[in-house]
């Protein structure tokens, strides 16, 4: 699976690691920023809560919500992959059955597809 590191930050006990992905589902490069305690226990294999609208996480300061749940091992393990959503955003989410009554989210089973086929399985090898 091809992908691009946009490089790894750490704001005091937060890791915060930017992906591009490639996704042969949504036809379309995907950002994903991944967030993770800077001290993961390496033996212990993490939770995984999927975000949508991870741009919105950015302007939210999230990284700085994330470090006294962090410091206090409130949420260890988590890994957050917050999943940046493009201009097409009402197609992409969605029920994967079908658009909605004004026809949004017609794009909702590939965006499915990227989660299942590309996103998950690339989770597993990046982060074990």
């Amino acid at each position: 699976m091809k992908y691009i590191s946009m490089g790894t930050q750490q704001i005091d006990e937060v890791m915060v690691e930017t992906i591009e992905l490639e996704s042969k589902f949504l036809k379309r490069t995907v950002r994903i920023d991944f967030y993770q305690p800077e001290e993961a226990d390496p033996a212990v294999e993490p939770r995984l809560l999927l975000m949508n609208d991870g741009q919105d996480l950015v302007t939210m300061d999230f990284e700085k919500m994330l470090q006294p749940f962090y410091r206090n091992n409130v949420l260890q393990p988590l890994l957050i992959a917050a999943i940046h959503s493009n201009a097409d955003r009402k197609n992409e989410y969605g029920m994967s059955e079908g658009p909605d009554y004004n026809g949004w989210g017609s794009k909702a089973p590939a965006y499915e597809q990227f989660v299942i086929h590309e996103l998950l399985p690339f989770i597993h090898t990046r982060f074990h």
